[in-house]
């Protein structure tokens, strides 16, 4: 399986603009319950919507933040257990890549938990990689932010679903026989994607700056 790294405006990106598009089209009820204005979004930052669910997680969330003013999100849909992304944004790999910057938030995605690995502190991914959790602090979402949760039965499977919005603030530590030891911080959200974007990223106006499709 082949990683790619590409910016938001990139075919991957597109594709996923057009298949919420469709959906969308066929849940008029839906969507007309969740009060979205589609053409004019909110400008927020992720900094805006999420909340700690306690006072660490309070303290990491603002230790992450801190005096950022510009954010410059990553987003890895369907991201299960695989963190190549963490490494492909390394110093190394940028210009390898074509990629002048790195991002600044890590955010990814995936709606059934089995596939994650983090039930666990160490997650074997591909070989030559380990992954650690070194931290994990639960979030919740602001109740100002009014998103809408749910997923969809065209796209995913209920059976593995969570039945309420879940995402952990994750501190890891990679170790690669190729870079050595890189250390992250990630957001984990279970969400499925196509509500991810509608929710998330469309509906609060954020700036996606790198995508990442495998």
């Amino acid at each position: 399986m082949a990683i790619g790294v590409g910016n938001a405006d990139d075919e991957y990106l597109n594709e996923y603009l057009r298949q919420l598009d469709d959906e969308r089209k066929r849940s008029e009820e839906l969507e007309a319950r969740d009060r979205v204005n589609w053409n004019e979004p909110l400008t927020m930052k992720l900094q805006d919507i999420l909340e700690g669910d306690t006072p660490e997680a309070k303290d990491a969330l603002d230790e992450l933040f801190g005096d950022l003013k510009e954010e410059k999100i990553l987003w890895y849909p369907s991201a299960g257990f695989d963190y190549r992304d963490i490494l492909e944004m390394t110093a190394p790999r940028l210009e390898q890549n074509g990629i002048k910057e790195p991002p600044n938030i890590i955010c990814h995605t995936d709606y059934n938990l089995g596939l994650t690995g983090l039930d666990s502190d160490i997650i074997d991914t591909h070989p030559g990689t380990t992954v650690r959790i070194m931290e994990k602090y639960a979030l919740s979402l602001k109740e100002e932010a009014q998103v809408f949760y749910r997923v969809n039965p065209e796209y995913v499977s209920f059976d593995c679903a969570l039945l309420q919005p879940t995402i952990y603030l994750l501190k890891l530590r990679i170790t690669s026989d190729a870079l050595g030891e890189v250390a992250a911080t990630v957001f984990f959200f279970f969400f499925e994607n196509h509500n991810f974007l509608a929710q998330i990223i469309l509906k609060h106006g954020l700036r996606i700056t790198h995508f990442i499709a495998t």
